[in-house]
């Protein structure tokens, strides 16, 4: 026994009397770490911006180094001071006014210590990857594993789904009721030009001119009225087979 703690006698224990560690415990982890570990998905990474002011200002650097240059060109021509400054300054502002369009080079060019020109370069490289994936701009890391987020671009998704196919629906609807309506309009036109045709039908005796013999007057008269019938009974043929035609189009219509 040590310090209160132990066997009072080793005696029957099966023990040597000493407090020893148990091996076969292990300790559990800490609720806070795993709690910390399960929200790491759904922090998105912290990312720094470059610096605008110092790109400007690396930018403007190049401008001037550029200028220097062409300066010291025009200096070994042997130039008058005025003449160069003129051309310097026209150099300068040329370049000043394309400064909003200078892109970054590529990030492999730069040095380590140009934390701001690699941030930029490497921003430049992410779009364009992601212009490359297809991947929306709306687009936030981690999101792929928020439940409710998900849940709800999918209620978003199958509710913008829904309200298409019924404007299609509608705009179908819409359609066929025009349809029909020009239809009847069509029909209502070709009723009543069949009408018109039966009214102006010659009468046979304005046909018969009247210096003909009585006899053969008499036989022109029969054939005309045989011929007549014959097509009044054509006509009545072909408007019932209309009518029947269209209460066929009309069934499958609706």
């Amino acid at each position: 026994m040590y310090n209160g703690i132990g066997l009072s006698t080793p005696r029957g224990s099966g023990t040597n009397g000493y407090v020893v560690r148990n091996l076969s415990f292990i300790k559990p982890p800490r609720q806070d770490r795993q709690d910390r570990a399960n929200q790491d998905y759904r922090e998105t990474p912290k990312t720094r911006k470059p610096n605008a002011a110092i790109l400007d200002h690396d930018r403007k650097r190049k401008i001037e180094v550029k200028c220097m240059e062409h300066q010291l060109k025009l200096e070994e021509e042997g130039l008058t001071d005025d003449v160069i400054e003129e051309k310097v300054q026209a150099l300068r502002e040329k370049l000043l006014a394309d400064l909003e369009k200078m892109e970054p080079v590529d990030a492999r060019n730069f040095k380590e210590y140009e934390t701001h020109q690699l941030q930029a370069a490497k921003e430049k490289d992410n779009e364009k990857f992601k212009k490359a994936l297809r991947i929306n701009k709306e687009y936030v890391e981690g999101a792929a594993f928020d439940r409710e987020l998900q849940a709800k671009l999918r209620d978003e998704r199958k509710a913008r789904k829904d309200a298409e196919i019924e404007a299609r629906y509608e705009r179908q609807e819409k359609m066929e009721k025009e349809r029909r309506r020009r239809y009847r309009d069509q029909e209502e036109d070709e009723d009543r030009g069949r009408t018109r045709k039966r009214r102006r039908s010659p009468s046979p005796r304005r046909i018969l001119p009247e210096v003909l013999p009585a006899a053969l007057q008499e036989a022109l008269q029969e054939v005309l009225q045989e011929t007549l019938q014959e097509v009044e009974v054509s006509q009545e043929e072909e408007v019932l087979q209309e009518e029947e035609e269209t209460q066929e189009v009309l069934l499958q219509a609706a």
